[in-house]
């Protein structure tokens, strides 16, 4: 009895050993899970709130590309001095660095006017003007504008430089282009240039001659009749390439015709799926924030107002 009582006391020993073996081996296992759960949450949440901190350095990025605007704007109103085509060129692609490298952001430039940077005579065939940046972009995404081959180009009637001279005729002089390329029109991007380039051939030439940081603006005809619908201006143009120049949102238009203001609005909605292609800007209102309802007849032209895009995309951390 002895050896058997020893004999079955030795495997309980086993047994139990085998036992603690196993807890400990679970143990491990269920430490090893919390660890790499607690070790994910962390790192999920410092990525969330490094991308939470990029997108707040977006903002301020755009907030700083602003504020340089508006002081360009408030240096040409006082003198008369045009700082805005070289202060907006200066800032596109603008790399702007934090300070111990904790991150950075980079601004972009997508004016919808142009401006001219030498003088021309009247009746001259072919003119180079010049984006105080880059070509806009058709929506939120990276992809630029494909200037349409025809077009309408007005020249800005206020604030032109002293040099200019009056007109010679009542209102302010606009030109017809054709057989515009943007292959091998558009210059590469350059600071040092004033923007980008774009030369038009005129098929109607201004009348009057142009002189030095004259300002343009640009337009398409309507194909019919547009209209106003739950406060929305609906009208058709020819091609989406067409379609896509007029700002993607909080944009400003305006028609050469009668005392019709300038419109503000606040998204160009596009439906290609019809011909002519349809646009519609919605929430359309005078520049004092009154709702509009304009008459804009068939082959009027919409002109571009002065808008500006701004973009800011940006890194938090080395």
């Amino acid at each position: 009895m002895m050896n058997k009582y020893f004999t079955g006391n030795k495997k309980q020993t086993g047994s139990t050993l085998l036992v603690i073996i196993a807890a400990m081996v679970l143990l491990a296992v269920l430490v090893g899970a919390v660890y790499t759960l607690n070790t994910t949450a962390l790192f999920n949440q410092a990525v969330a709130q490094r991308a939470s901190k990029a997108l707040y350095l977006s903002e301020s990025g755009i907030r700083i590309t602003q504020s340089e605007y508006r002081a360009a704007v408030e240096a040409d109103t006082a003198g008369n001095t045009f700082t805005v085509h070289s202060k907006l060129p200066s800032l596109q692609n603008k790399n702007f660095p934090l300070p111990d490298n904790a991150g950075a952001f980079t601004a972009y430039v997508y004016p919808y006017w142009f401006y001219a940077k030498v003088a021309y005579p009247a009746e001259a065939a072919t003119i180079t003007l010049y984006l105080p940046g880059e070509l806009p972009r058709k929506d939120d995404t990276d992809t630029a504008v494909t200037i349409p081959a025809s077009g309408c180009l007005r020249i800005k009637d206020s604030g032109r430089p002293s040099s200019a001279s009056a007109w010679t005729s009542p209102n302010p002089p606009i030109a017809f282009y054709d057989n515009f390329n943007n292959n091998t029109d558009i210059a590469a991007f350059h600071a040092g240039n004033g923007g980008t380039a774009l030369t038009f051939k005129l098929s109607t030439p201004f009348t009057d001659p142009l002189v030095a940081d004259d300002e343009f603006y640009i337009g398409y005809a309507t194909t019919t009749d547009a209209t106003v619908s739950a406060n929305n201006l609906i009208f058709y143009v020819t091609d989406a390439n067409t379609a896509y120049m007029y700002p993607p949102a909080q944009g400003t238009v305006f028609v050469d015709k009668g005392s019709l203001p300038h419109l503000k609005y606040d998204l160009r909605i596009i439906d290609g799926s019809v011909s002519p292609v349809k646009v519609t800007l919605t929430n359309i209102q005078d520049l004092s924030g009154n709702p509009a309802s304009p008459t804009i007849m068939r082959d009027d032209i919409i002109f571009i107002g002065k808008s500006i895009g701004f973009r800011s995309t940006s890194t938090f951390g080395e």
